[in-house]
């Protein structure tokens, strides 16, 4: 009898446990998004580049002004070119097929642009004729490959929802996204030249044109390119800068280098050989840079997957001592990513929220000059184009658009490229 009562309660206990498990065992819906790795052979990414008729707007990149010509990269697929003559009526005329293409600059007629793993020169003299001149192999080695040899080029993005365990860890989207990293678009263009060989890009620039050499940055590092030959491209250095590095912007004889943590200032007076001779911390944040005088403006915006941080702000730096750069002042933004200077007219793009002018003849109380803000369109990059023009060249999610600003308070939009079905 003894027994059996032990056995009964037993039974009590394990039947209590196992309707408790049932009892709490719970499960809950999660969307995240999820980066499905894309993978090209060696023969896939060495493919003819050449010119083809026009294509629509699908997901632009960049923009980058040369000679009355417009060029926007279509992100990993080619480069829109647009006949801008008239900017009221830009003609899209051609497209230039590179896929793997995110970054370009131009100078003497060349196109220089990456191509997945390769660095290629394109003579663009006739941009409905156009034709590869040059190709530098292995300059992009951070394509990861498998087993097979098999490259990583891009990530195939989309939104995913799935019943997960109510016990599971808050950082499972983090644990989902692994085995993929959030890509990051890496964006181009050649920013601030001022001579009539080579080209005008954005705040958001990886290429950039100096003298005889091209600087690119990627993650880590900073590469010295001659160019003197444009169609033999040779990396001469590679300078380890830091981690999560983003963008170049070249002011005079200076590099000012931006990373999601902070600001690199270079020396490269003696072109071959930049020397670092100051750097700023911010907060992480992905970061565009601008500089005029002695003050560089820098963007910071949220971007959770592929930034980091919480913050929207700008950070005016007082560069008067170019090895120590410290903060002015920081004012609050809504979402800013590319930004540029004309005169007294400081023009950032805010995202989902527009374009905002700013009136920066006194930097310290730029919040209190709001000139003008254009809402309701998307913004991603803008660029004032050189000459005695005020017209504004800004790309975003919604396409190409160019203003004039003969009166900043009253920006007058000029034409309008859509995106394929808007």
């Amino acid at each position: 009898m003894k027994n059996l009562k032990l056995f009964t309660v037993l039974l009590c206990i394990v039947s209590f446990s196992f309707q408790s498990c049932i009892k709490d065992k719970c499960t809950r819906e999660y969307t995240y998004t999820k980066y499905t790795p894309v993978y090209k052979t060696m023969e896939e990414m060495t493919v003819d580049i050449k010119s083809e008729s026009p294509r629509e707007l699908v997901q632009p990149g960049k923009i980058y002004f040369y000679n009355n010509y417009i060029f926007i990269n279509e992100v990993k697929e080619g480069i829109h070119v647009i006949d801008n003559s008239n900017p009221e009526n830009p003609q899209n005329i051609a497209f230039i097929n590179m896929p793997g293409n995110v970054d370009i600059a131009i100078k003497d007629n060349v196109l220089i642009g990456d191509s997945y793993l390769f660095l290629t020169t394109v003579d663009i003299s006739d941009p409905l004729n156009i034709h590869l001149i040059g190709r530098q192999e292995q300059w992009n080695y951070h394509f990861p490959q498998d087993a097979s040899g098999n490259f990583i080029v891009d990530y195939k993005e989309e939104e995913v929802t799935e019943m997960v365990d109510c016990n599971a860890p808050n950082n499972y989207l983090e644990h989902t996204l692994d085995g993929s990293f959030s890509p990051t678009v890496f964006n181009s263009n050649g920013v601030g030249a001022t001579q009539t060989s080579t080209g005008v890009g954005g705040s958001m620039a990886r290429f950039t044109i100096h003298d005889q050499y091209l600087y690119a940055v990627d993650m880590h590092y900073l590469k010295v390119v001659d160019i003197s030959d444009l169609s033999n491209p040779t990396e001469e250095k590679s300078i380890y800068i830091g981690s999560d590095i983003e963008t170049i912007f070249p002011y005079e004889d200076k590099l000012f280098i931006g990373s999601r943590s902070g600001m690199f200032i270079y020396d490269n007076a003696e072109p071959l050989n930049p020397i670092l001779l100051g750097t700023f911390e911010h907060a992480r944040a992905c970061d565009p840079v601008f500089v005029k005088d002695n003050f560089a403006y820098v963007t910071l915006h949220s971007d959770n997957i592929a930034c980091g941080g919480f913050t929207n702000q700008l950070d005016l730096i007082d560069i008067t001592d170019l090895t120590s750069p410290f903060l002015v002042k920081t004012f609050p933004m809504d979402n800013p990513h590319g930004l540029s200077i004309k005169g007294d007219n400081l023009f950032i793009c805010e995202g989902d929220f527009g374009l905002k002018t700013f009136d920066i003849s006194d930097p310290a109380t730029l919040n209190e000059r709001l000139v003008s803000h254009l809402e309701n369109f998307s913004t991603y990059d803008v660029i004032s184009i050189p000459g005695n023009k005020n017209i504004l060249l800004v790309i975003g999610i919604d396409g190409f658009y160019q203003f004039n600003f003969d009166d900043p308070n009253q920006l007058v939009q000029l034409s309008h490229i859509p995106v394929k079905g808007k």
